[in-house]
């Protein structure tokens, strides 16, 4: 997996994904200056600045979703997952056929972007805890409060599991990037989403590890995350 630099949690606001008034708020703030980071560091300035009006031209006057079945009103999640996966689509298309770039080395810069970007949406939207917090907790509570957070992430559909080995453990039976990214065709995109969990849970600044066993992106029945407090994470 590509990996940029460690993500810059800073002072850890809490953010609201679950509408489209607070995923605009976190591209704005957050998510389009991490992408344009990594893609000035491989492009260049004057590779940066040849590709956004191409990106910003398609943004507005293609529709990757098209080719979709028309069927019954999208839900809020869907709509939100599709305004998310919009723009890797259009980078998916413009990296794919930017001069001078093998097919893998478009791919490696696309998965940075969705990684850096993803792991900053995550740093937005979780909220900070110490282990004698979660511990000093009911088990009811954390249930409520785990339910609550996976509300907040409109692309999966998750509940909450038993197991011993783990603080916390839930299983994703859906997800709607790789739904999507199937129906398009473009089932090599899922696995990128997956990436951002892996950046965000790495960074030393994050007091929480991730063991992931299998993934809906890489053909598994589910996503099951496995999360424990890192060694020396009272501190």
């Amino acid at each position: 997996m590509t990996q940029g630099p460690p993500v810059d949690l800073g002072s850890r606001p809490r953010g609201d994904g679950t509408s489209l008034l607070g995923l605009m708020w976190f591209e704005w703030t957050r998510g389009n200056r991490a992408a344009l980071s990594v893609l000035r560091r491989h492009l260049g300035w004057g590779g940066l600045l040849r590709l956004l009006p191409r990106f910003l031209w398609r943004q507005l006057t293609t529709d990757p979703f098209a080719g979709l079945p028309a069927g019954k009103p999208l839900s809020r999640r869907e709509r939100l997952t599709r305004r998310q996966l919009l723009p890797v689509l259009i980078l998916d298309d413009l990296l794919r056929s930017w001069p001078g770039l093998e097919p893998d080395q478009a791919l490696s810069i696309l998965e940075e972007v969705v990684s850096q970007s993803g792991a900053r949406f995550l740093a937005w939207n979780l909220p900070a805890m110490s282990p004698a917090t979660w511990r000093a907790m009911s088990d009811g509570q954390r249930r409520g409060l785990v339910e609550g957070l996976l509300d907040r992430f409109f692309n999966m559909e998750a509940g909450v599991v038993e197991d011993g080995s783990a603080d916390l453990a839930f299983d994703v039976s859906g997800c709607l990037f790789a739904s999507l990214t199937t129906e398009l065709g473009r089932p090599h995109l899922a696995p990128l989403f997956c990436a951002a969990d892996s950046v965000y849970f790495e960074d030393p600044g994050v007091p929480v590890a991730l063991s992931r066993d299998t993934t809906i992106a890489r053909g598994g029945s589910c996503c099951s995350f496995r999360l424990s407090f890192k060694p020396g994470a009272e501190a």
